[in-house]
């Protein structure tokens, strides 16, 4: 719990970070090998990017929870990538590349673009995430055959996630999968609601993972029909006999092979990586149970070096990664520790542990994940922004069903979008204030805020339904900016006022130019009683 974790203390919050990095690592070791299958590369290339998100990120980071590493958000681009430039080696190079963009993104402050993104996408972002976690790993949950489910999503690359529920209305289930999948929840649940959880030392997810270890080898020794045998129901690692075997693994850039089509690729790879990772980190910091900011300039930064490298040697691009770092959150991790844990033991599984790791049942890990998709998407989020109006619920709604369907990116874009549209709404509504004045046939129109061509039409409206012989005062002293077409109506109507008997007063009208200069300080006055 928060109050006793000193977490400025250096190594005070190993206690919490080494079990939660080693679920994490759980959780990471087949997102990582998925990922990599999924994106037709090499399986090794996931964990060293995997590694070097949990070793080299942390380093360069001023983030504490966010944990980096290949994310499924990018598997669409890296197929493309391979695609176009028939080539895993001179995608590396793209992705090398692609590395140096973001450290000079990161170099210019690129990283402020967060801050225009609203809450309500940022939380829709991470429901829909929440959402999807939950509908692909049922497949696993239940059993069924993972080689051909991997097979039957990538045979239907346009169809939505949804999709799944059709593989598995046709797939024959396991019950020993369900068995401990089943099991596994009232694990977590019990862990979750009771005292277990003050166990630092031992989080839920990692007794999951014991209890599917144990259970099965005593399942498998009484000949139980829930025992589970088959590779496509338990982790499947692959085993090296020694240290040279993997390091001839390795794939090297073809750094003779660059081209403009590597160039774009490139560019296009290191905007999506920058943009994923910045919306992770924001996401991050908005569920750190200690309220910490990170610099995202600075993630930039560091997450452009991990990319050089594991391009270097072969590593699929890496970013920062919410389905992990929500994992780390909901194991009681602190610090940085976590990821450092989890890349360390992402780099020597491959080599020491992967006779063990194959034991795991895959319907435990996705209890695991199921669990976090549901606090991911929690029903109370949809209750809370429907309290906070429409004007939060529609973006977050729209946000969720967009990335369900299309992707990630282009779900925050279209959340985006109908954020835009509330806020040009609540604008269009507020900039003007027409009022009737103490005198008779006073006309005060008032105008305050931002008045763009968008307010055009109200203000047309407004002085069209001026009567003759009146008085009409535009009062604009409190408009911060005036568009030129405000002031072209406003002198129209000054031109024909004389011809209807209307007296017109214009206070403070002139064009109140926009500054492109983003990000102003703000100013303080010295004055106490000044606002």
């Amino acid at each position: 719990m928060a109050s006793q974790v000193d977490i400025n203390s250096r190594f005070g919050t190993l206690k919490n970070d080494i079990p939660a990095g080693l679920v994490v690592f759980l959780v990471a070791l087949p997102l990582c090998l998925g990922i990599a299958l999924a994106s037709g590369a090499p399986l090794l290339s996931g964990i060293v990017a995997g590694a070097l998100g949990g070793l080299l990120v942390p380093i360069f980071s001023k983030s504490e929870l966010s944990v980096a590493g290949p994310a499924a958000g990018l598997t669409s681009l890296v197929i493309a990538g391979i695609e176009q430039l028939q080539s895993y080696e001179k995608f590396l190079l793209a992705a090398l590349i692609a590395g140096c963009f973001q450290v000079v993104l990161g170099l210019l402050k690129a990283g402020k673009i967060t801050y225009f993104f609203p809450t309500a996408v940022i939380k829709g972002m991470l429901a829909g995430i929440g959402l999807i976690l939950m509908i692909n790993q049922l497949p696993y949950l239940l059993g069924y055959d993972v080689q051909q489910y991997r097979l039957d999503k990538v045979a239907l690359p346009s169809a939505s996630d949804f999709e799944t529920f059709m593989i598995i209305a046709q797939a024959n289930i396991t019950v020993g999968s369900i068995f401990f999948g089943f099991f596994s929840f009232i694990i977590l649940i019990t862990w979750q609601q009771t005292k277990l959880k003050n166990i630092t030392w031992m989080p839920g997810p990692l007794a999951v993972v014991i209890f599917g270890i144990v259970g099965n080898e005593l399942l498998q020794y009484s000949e139980s029909y829930l025992a589970l045998h088959m590779e496509q129901h338990l982790v499947n690692l692959p085993h090296f006999e020694k240290l040279t075997d993997i390091t001839m693994e390795f794939v090297w850039p073809d750094y003779k092979g660059f081209s403009v089509g590597v160039l774009e690729v490139a560019l296009t790879l290191g905007l999506v990586a920058s943009l994923e990772t910045l919306l992770t980190l924001e996401a991050v910091d908005q569920v750190d149970p200690y309220k910490r900011q990170s610099e995202p300039n600075r993630e930039l930064m560091a997450q452009g070096l991990a990319n050089i490298v594991s391009a270097s040697i072969g590593g699929l691009p890496i970013t920062s990664v919410i389905v992990r770092s929500s994992v780390a959150i909901n194991s009681g991790a602190v610090r940085k520790w976590v990821t450092v844990t989890q890349g360390l033991f992402l780099a020597v599984s491959v080599l020491f542990l992967s006779q063990y790791l194959n034991k795991i049942p895959l319907s435990c890990l996705a209890a695991i994940l199921i669990m976090t998709g549901y606090k991911l998407a929690d029903p109370a989020f949809f209750k809370k922004k429907y309290q906070e109006g429409w004007d939060q619920l529609v973006p977050f709604v729209m946000t969720i069903a967009a990335i369900v369907w299309a992707g990630l990116l282009t779900g925050v874009l279209i959340g985006i979008c109908f954020g835009v549209i509330f806020v040009i709404i609540i604008n269009f509504h507020s900039t003007i204030h027409v009022t009737k004045g103490d005198e008779p046939n006073l006309v005060v129109i008032t105008m305050t805020k931002d008045v763009s061509f968008l307010n055009k039409f109200i203000l047309r409206q407004a002085l069209d339904r001026v009567e003759n012989g009146s008085k009409v005062v535009i009062d604009a002293t409190n408009a911060k900016f005036i568009d030129h077409d405000i002031v072209q109506v406003i002198e129209s109507f000054r031109n024909n006022a004389q011809n209807r008997q209307i007296e017109l007063e214009v206070r403070n009208l002139s064009i109140k130019r926009f500054s492109f200069k983003l990000f102003q300080e703000i100013e303080e006055s010295s004055d106490p009683a000044t606002p």
